[in-house]
């Protein structure tokens, strides 16, 4: 009779922890801003960065177009910043250039972030299913939430912007693309 309670126990026990886990993965944050479509799935097969072109400022923000993002699926762009970038990561740009990318996120949500793996270097991206995958070193995150999922760099995903979505317009800020600084130096 013991032995069939204490099996009992651990079963439940077992089952809350599977709970939690569970919880806690659905109730990670999301990234992505507005919601411009009711959901998105992305292929097995990598879906390849395509690149849209500089974004030049216009008064204090910078904008391109919602309907290129959605037919790219993984829209690059660059930006020339003001602010110089650091030595060595103007090295790899060729000069004081900040690269971007753009998505939609399985959730539906437009998801715009600076487009650097900074351990690596890589300013290269492809999307495999639900995961964003370094072209450089194959670390994972999640559409979603930009969590970490496997490789060397997990911690570093690419940086989300705030930006806003008007009509086919979205719109970021300079600020933070004038302000933003690598998380790892040289």
């Amino acid at each position: 009779m013991l032995k069939v309670a204490a099996a009992g126990l651990l079963v439940a026990i077992v089952a809350v922890a599977v709970a939690l886990v569970f919880q806690y993965r659905e109730s990670s944050a999301q990234v992505g801003g507005d919601k411009v479509a009711e959901t998105v799935t992305y292929a097995k097969d990598p879906v390849e960065m395509v690149y849209l072109g500089e974004l030049k400022p216009s008064g204090q923000a910078v904008s391109f177009s919602l309907a290129q993002v959605k037919t790219a699926s993984l829209a690059a762009f660059t930006y020339t910043r003001s602010t110089p970038l650091s030595a060595d990561f103007q090295a790899v740009m060729g000069g004081n250039v900040l690269p971007l990318i753009s998505y939609v996120a399985p959730s539906g949500r437009l998801v715009v972030a600076t487009s650097f793996c900074e351990p690596c270097r890589s300013y290269s991206f492809h999307i495999e299913g639900n995961e964003l995958v370094c072209n450089t070193c194959f670390t994972r995150w999640s559409l979603d939430t930009l969590e970490g999922v496997s490789g060397g760099c997990q911690t570093f995903p690419p940086e989300e912007l705030v930006a806003t979505v008007s009509g086919d317009n979205v719109t970021v800020a300079l600020g933070p693309l004038e302000a933003w600084q690598p998380r790892v130096s040289n």
